[in-house]
């Protein structure tokens, strides 16, 4: 599921951070420029895993940033056709189901590779597997097991850098939009940190989430950088209460 990937850059490093140990200021960096960032045809960065080797600071003519000629690894997810994950549903269609992984949620079991015969409910927007008169439900935020079928790379996506996200707790978000909104903000001169999205924006990013089973959507036309398709359509596989 995971790989090393090693690459050779001159990283920036601003003025502000010269202060800082050299090692430390060019691993932030390399963190705020890669992590998160899809490499086509081998996968998303997750993490940096180490720095192997840093050269002499230089800084150019007109910019105050040192550049530093690094060699470092990066772990990135990618995995394998045929491994066997666990993630979250995400959400349901009739095209199928969306699967999250917390940090990565463009996948998608089409309905044609969930466990026979399995039948959609669009009353509750949930499907059902019947087996010899048994129903076993999918349940929209619990654990489900599944085999990557595929992993696809979209070529003539725009690059860019995909935030890894967790998925959202739209009660917790409103609670803490309401504590922030009682303490006045932060002080001044107080570092505020990563700038948070207000809580209208969050929900609405919840919704954006759910592109991959939107059947007005087609899948072509999102231009999703990294698609896994996966399949629950074998013993073992699906919720994993069922096997319980």
């Amino acid at each position: 599921m995971f790989l090393l990937q090693e690459l050779i850059a001159k990283i920036r490093v601003l003025p502000r951070f010269f202060s800082q140990p050299r090692s430390v200021s060019v691993a932030n960096a390399i963190r705020e420029k890669y992590i998160g960032k899809l490499f086509p045809n081998v996968g998303i960065c997750v993490s940096m895993f180490d720095i192997v080797a840093m050269g002499e600071s230089a800084i150019h003519p007109g910019d105050g940033g040192a550049y530093i000629r690094t060699k470092f690894r990066l772990i990135i997810f990618r995995p394998f056709d045929g491994e066997v994950l666990v993630g979250k549903i995400l959400a349901m269609s009739p095209r199928g189901i969306q699967v999250s992984l917390r940090f990565f949620e463009d996948i998608l079991i089409p309905s044609d590779l969930l466990q026979n015969p399995s039948t959609f409910d669009a009353e509750h927007g949930s499907w059902m597997w019947n087996f010899q008169g048994t129903p076993f439900p999918y349940v929209e935020g619990d654990e489900i097991r599944f085999r990557v079928q595929s992993v696809v790379f979209n070529q003539q996506a725009k690059p860019q850098t995909k935030k890894l996200v967790a998925p959202l707790d739209k009660d917790k978000e409103r609670e803490k939009a309401k504590e922030r909104e009682k303490a006045g903000g932060a002080t001044a001169g107080e570092d505020e940190g990563p700038k948070e999205l207000d809580v209208e924006q969050l929900l609405a990013a919840d919704e954006q989430r759910r592109l991959l089973v939107d059947e007005s959507a087609p899948l072509e036309e999102l231009r999703i950088p990294m698609l896994i398709l996966a399949s629950v359509a074998a013993d073992g596989l699906g919720m994993t209460d069922w096997w319980r």
